[in-house]
């Protein structure tokens, strides 16, 4: 009777620590899919800025410029366009930090132009292409002889002046525009449904050693 009796008064103790220990498995499942589920995915498009030839450069996603910068008068047609006005302002920024002018450089312009176009006709947003080729790669092909390289892209605005505006205020991208030995620039853009998509090629070439 006695044994009987303990194992009558012991028996719902037992049935209560295993519906505790099933409870705090349950938890521990559910907790680990919690942990699980926030580990899926990141954000941002921002990425890492360069002023040489062996890193890929810097890009910018689309966002509203904070920072108005004042456009230098526009002189002839050419100074029309969405390109001449990147340089007016590019050159504007260079000469308050001390930086000698970038000139339009027509095989920069037309490397810069081809990686616009190619990321708007692919849908994507990136310094290195499909095939793996980058900036300085894309120089190269069109005979631009580079000692040191950088690219800065933008996607979303349409006005130059936000776009120089938001790449002045990011550190990556600003340290590329006011790199006082960068000689020469070309710019593309893209005006397509999802864009523009804005290349900005900065380079010195190997003569400028």
């Amino acid at each position: 009777m006695r044994v009987g009796w303990k194992g009558h008064r012991l028996w719902p103790w037992r049935a209560l620590l295993a519906l505790a220990a099933g409870m705090m498995l349950i938890a521990a499942v559910i907790a680990g899919e919690l942990l699980l589920g926030s580990t899926g995915g990141t954000g941002g498009t921002a990425g890492t800025g360069a002023d040489l030839g062996s890193d890929p450069g810097a890009d910018v996603g689309p966002s509203p410029a904070e920072t108005a910068v004042a456009l230098p008068p526009a002189t002839g047609r050419a100074a029309a366009t969405p390109q001449a006005r990147i340089a007016a302002l590019v050159n504007a920024e260079r000469v308050k930090a001390g930086c000698p002018r970038l000139a339009l450089d027509e095989q920069l312009q037309t490397a810069a132009l081809a990686h616009a176009d190619d990321m708007a006709a692919r849908g994507y947003y990136e310094h290195v292409g499909p095939e793996g080729s980058d900036a300085g790669d894309r120089m190269k092909a069109v005979g631009y002889d580079w000692n040191r390289w950088a690219e800065n892209l933008h996607r979303g605005p349409d006005d130059p002046t936000a776009v120089v505006a938001d790449w002045m205020r990011s550190p990556e991208h600003r340290a590329n525009l006011l790199n006082c030995r960068f000689t020469d620039m070309g710019v593309g853009v893209n005006f397509r449904p999802d864009g523009p998509w804005w290349v900005q090629a900065l380079a010195a070439p190997k003569s400028a050693r």
